[in-house]
C-alpha cells in the first residue's frame, strides 16, 4: 500500500497545478479495511462533509461470494457510520492478491462555518490527541491471529481492544475542535500516530516536542502489541485525531464536555526537529515505515 508520505513526496509534488478543494469541493482517498471511514475522517479534518463515496474493490480470483457480500455490507455500514452513501462501486478480480484491496474516495463540500482546510499550525502551539491509537490496526492483526490471542487473553480483553466502527469517525470531534479554535487537524490512519505526527510537521513546516506516554492508548491494545511484538505507535489508528491550538486545554475541555477523550501531548516548534520523550530518553521521529499490522500479517 502506498503510504501518505510517499504519495505526497512522489505524486503531489510532481503535479504542476493541484487544486484540491477548489470551488468548495473537497475530496479524500484512502485504502484498507476502514477505507471509507479513513477517507471521511480526512475530509472532516479539512472542514468537509461527505456527500458520497466511490469505492473500488479488487478481490482474489477464487474469493467466495459470501465473503464478497459481507465485504460490501461492511463498506455500506461504514458509509452509514459517516452519514453518507455509496455513489459508485467497482469490483474487479486479480490472481496476484490473496486478500481484498479496498479503495474509497470521499467527496463533499465545506461544512457550514468551517474553512476549506485549516490554517497552518506554525510554532509554539499545543498538540492535542483524541482517541486511542491502534484500534483499527489491532483488528487487522486479530483477523489472522485470533486463535493465538485467545490462548493468552479472555474474550473480554480481546473485545475491549478491538475496534468499534461506531467510534472510529472523527467528524463530530473535528467540528467541535474547529469551533473551539483548533488551527489544524489531521486524522490518524495507516502508519499510525507516527505517520500523523509526520504529516502534521510536513503540512505546517514545523517540528514538535511531544511526550509519548501522553498519547492515548487502551491498555488492552498495549497488551496485544506486546504479545505480537508490534509497535503501537506505527499501528493503524483510525479513530485517533491530532489537533493544534494556542489553548490546548480549552480544546480538551470542549471535547471532554461532549463525551470525547482528549489530552495535550506536546507542542509544535519553529525548528524542524521532531522530538519525542519517553521517560528520560529522547527520540527523533524518522520517515514513517509501512503500516505495522501489514508487516506483521506478512510474516
Amino acid at each position: 500500500m502506498l503510504s501518505d508520505t510517499v504519495f505526497r513526496r512522489s505524486v503531489l509534488k510532481n503535479i504542476t497545478e493541484y487544486r484540491s478543494g477548489s470551488q468548495g469541493i473537497l475530496s479524500a482517498v484512502s485504502n484498507g479495511r476502514y477505507a471509507v471511514i479513513d477517507a471521511c475522517n480526512a475530509l472532516a479534518c479539512r472542514g468537509g462533509e461527505p456527500e458520497g463515496i466511490n469505492a473500488a474493490v479488487t478481490i482474489p480470483d477464487s474469493y467466495d461470494e459470501k465473503l464478497l457480500k459481507k465485504l460490501i455490507a461492511d463498506i455500506d455500514a461504514q458509509c452509514r457510520t459517516c452519514g453518507t452513501h455509496i455513489e459508485d462501486v467497482a469490483v474487479s478480480t486479480s490472481q496476484h492478491i490473496r486478500k481484498p484491496v479496498i479503495t474509497a474516495s470521499a467527496f463533499g463540500r465545506n461544512s457550514e462555518g468551517m474553512p476549506a482546510g485549516m490554517q497552518k499550525a506554525g510554532g509554539n502551539l499545543d498538540i492535542i490527541a483524541s482517541g486511542s491509537i491502534g484500534m483499527s490496526g489491532i483488528m487487522n492483526v486479530l483477523d489472522s491471529h485470533m486463535d493465538e490471542a485467545k490462548k493468552v487473553y479472555a474474550d473480554s480483553v480481546i473485545n475491549a481492544a478491538a475496534a468499534d466502527a461506531g467510534k472510529l469517525s472523527v467528524a463530530d470531534r473535528a467540528s467541535l475542535a474547529a469551533g473551539a479554535g483548533a488551527s489544524y487537524l489531521v486524522a490518524a490512519g495507516d502508519g499510525g500516530i507516527y505517520a500523523a505526527l509526520w504529516r502534521l510537521a510536513a503540512d505546517n513546516g514545523c517540528g514538535f516536542d511531544i511526550n509519548l506516554r501522553d498519547i492515548p492508548v487502551k491498555q488492552e491494545i498495549i497488551e496485544m502489541c506486546e504479545l505480537f511484538d508490534i509497535n503501537p505507535y506505527e499501528l493503524s489508528s483510525t479513530g485517533c485525531m491530532l489537533m493544534t491550538a494556542e489553548d490546548g486545554c480549552g480544546i480538551v475541555d470542549v471535547l471532554n464536555e461532549n463525551g470525547y477523550d482528549a489530552v495535550v501531548i506536546g507542542h509544535t516548534t519553529k525548528e524542524k526537529a521532531k522530538m519525542m520523550h519517553l521517560e528520560d530518553e529522547v527520540r527523533y521521529l524518522d520517515v514513517p515505515r509501512n503500516e505495522e499490522s501489514e508487516r506483521f500479517i506478512q510474516l
